[in-house]
């Protein structure tokens, strides 16, 4: 049996066990002495690596962030470009609404002018005949006032012979009595038919004037439509001037090129998860690597806990990677 730094005995197979890894690291000091040092400008140069690495992810990053920045700018952009069409399609809306209602107006003045020069025309053929008619009616009327007149005189020659024919003729006187109230009463009325003739034609120049200011008035407003169409017309010239053409074509090669953008996005994300996934591989190396540095510790410090620091120490550099 041996002892140990703590004066703990150890069996036979142990003592032999370290004996034998004492004496192989004893045999290949010179060798391990080449590799530390070759191990060691591998080190200094993974670190360089690792430490431009690290760089070029951070300014991967940076980048990213700032795409990231104008993405949202584009976005913003976008969203205010999209307010602007939908206001845009609001006020072509609008015009167009605007343009059916003046062509809806036009098409009725245009209609009611029609009808109304018809109508006109009629009223103005039935007042003439009616003019003629009541004219003809009118002297009629002056014939039988006249008429109703000598009748009269008649009725009162009569009565005076009649008075003079005494008790015999009062009938007579009687009968030319009666027949003078009925001339009056038939006088009466002619001249009350004469007066409705009169106030009929009066009505009939009023509507008259009346039709032929609306006909004049719709001319007018007919005139207003002509402007109205000069208006439209150059709306719609203003419409043209639109190049919505040009528009379709620069919002399709925008998409084409998000589309790009998104692409390039995509292929940049699988690629940093491939690195994600090579980080990893390589901690667990190096944690592996540590693991098994720790393990040959631990066999041999304690026989020469001191001395085997000391020559460990040119090898491995316990610090943190």
């Amino acid at each position: 049996m041996f002892g140990n730094k703590e004066g703990k005995n150890v069996s036979t197979d142990e003592a032999k066990r370290r004996y034998e890894i004492i004496t192989n690291i004893a045999n290949s000091k010179g060798r391990w002495g080449a590799n530390v040092e070759e191990m060691e400008i591998s080190r200094k140069q993974m670190t360089s690596d690792l430490s431009q690495v690290k760089n070029n992810i951070k300014n991967v990053v940076e980048q990213a962030s700032e795409n990231v920045d104008n993405h949202n700018q584009i976005v913003r952009k976008l969203e205010d470009y999209l307010g602007a069409v939908k206001c845009e399609d609001r006020i072509i809306s609008d015009v167009y609404n605007s343009l059916v209602n003046q062509k809806d107006i036009c098409q009725l003045v245009e209609k009611k002018e029609k009808d109304y020069d018809n109508l006109s025309e009629k009223m103005a053929k039935d007042a003439e005949d009616i003019e003629i008619s009541n004219k003809l009616c009118t002297d009629e009327l002056d014939g039988i006032l006249d008429l109703s007149q000598n009748m009269e005189l008649l009725s009162l020659n009569i009565a005076v012979e009649a008075s003079r024919l005494g008790d015999n003729g009062l009938p007579m006187v009687q009968n030319v009595e009666k027949m003078r109230e009925l001339s009056l009463k038939y006088a009466d009325s002619t001249k009350q038919v004469k007066e409705m003739l009169e106030t009929t034609n009066q009505k009939l120049e009023e509507a008259k004037s009346l039709i032929s200011e609306m006909a004049q008035e719709l001319k007018k407003r007919s005139g207003n439509t002509d402007d109205i169409l000069r208006v439209s017309s150059y709306a719609i010239q203003k419409l043209e001037n639109v190049n919505l053409s040009i528009m379709a074509e620069d919002i399709s090669s925008m998409k084409e090129l998000m589309i790009k953008a998104k692409n390039i996005d995509e292929e940049i994300a699988r690629s940093q998860e491939r690195s994600l996934m090579q980080v990893d591989d390589i901690d667990f190396e190096v944690t592996s690597q540590k693991n098994a540095t720790k393990e040959i510790i631990s066999v041999v410090e304690p026989i020469f806990e001191e001395k085997f620091e000391e020559e460990y120490d040119v090898y491995w550099d316990k610090d943190e990677v």
